[in-house]
């Protein structure tokens, strides 16, 4: 059982880390760091009350609903999806 941690003491510049298993084909894991942090209603409308947690961890499709945890080993957030308008991706996870 995982311990969830307290995701108003996660900052811009901390190591992450992802696990999943995309399509359930096989497990992965990626490291990567928080890039931003975007309060409720500023990314997503459709989820007004969610804040996001931005990362360059690598985030593949079929990841949603996978844990990302701080290095103390605290889950921080759930892999929800990747936005990408101009070809740049930029991965989300939403607490």
């Amino acid at each position: 059982m995982a311990t969830l941690a307290d995701s108003d003491t996660v900052r811009v510049g901390e190591q992450i880390i992802i696990v999943r298993a995309p399509y359930g084909l096989s497990y992965s894991m990626s490291v990567g760091w928080i890039s931003a942090r975007w309060a409720p209603n500023t990314v997503y409308r459709r989820m007004p009350l969610a804040e996001f947690f931005q990362t360059d961890a690598t985030i593949n499709t079929g990841n949603s609903g996978g844990p990302m945890f701080n290095m103390a080993g605290e889950v921080i957030g759930l892999v929800s999806h990747t936005i990408s308008k101009s070809g740049v991706v930029r991965d989300w996870a939403s607490w």
